[in-house]
């Protein structure tokens, strides 16, 4: 028993020195690299069977399709996607109160680098509202009404018998 614990012991201490050879190799080899301007890539000293799991992996997760109805969800948990603090960024911009709290109803503000996040993704959820295309809407809404929201559902429910599709105006 004590022979098998040494013995134990012993292959411990030598996985372990063959550890730390291969990081300080490693880390010669990154150093080497950046050194000549290079990247470094850890999948270039990555075994074989570890790339082949991470492939699998990311492969099965891009195949999988998802049925969920995520278009009018806030999916991510970030409570500031929700429309009362957008339409806060809307009408107050940098001054508002609501979009701009470190956590849903506080009153401290949250850090620049946050804050810079979510106007991010307000303005990039916004370019609908910009001129030429409130420009290119008004032009076109009247001539083609009946592709509408209202119209197209009035249609896929009562078919002819529906009032708004049929509408003159």
């Amino acid at each position: 028993s004590e022979e098998r614990q040494q013995l134990r012991l012993a292959k411990t201490k030598e996985r372990e020195k063959a550890r730390a050879q291969k990081e300080k190799e490693l880390e010669e080899a990154k150093k080497a690299l950046e050194d000549e301007g290079g990247w470094w890539k850890a999948t270039d000293y990555m075994p074989d069977k570890d790339k082949d799991a991470i492939n699998n992996a990311f492969e099965k997760f891009a195949t999988k399709t998802s049925e969920f109805d995520n278009s009018n969800k806030d999916q991510d948990g970030e409570w500031w996607k929700k429309d009362p603090y957008r339409r806060d960024w809307e009408r107050n911009k940098g001054k508002g109160k609501k979009w701009t709290a470190v956590m849903q109803g506080a009153k401290e503000r949250a850090t620049e680098p946050e804050l810079a996040v979510r106007e991010e993704f307000y303005k990039g959820n916004d370019w609908w509202k910009a001129d030429k295309y409130k420009r290119d809407w008004e032009a076109t809404k009247d001539a083609e009404w009946w592709k509408e929201e209202p119209y197209i559902k009035d249609w896929q429910q009562n078919k002819h018998e529906g009032a708004r599709w049929k509408a003159a105006d």
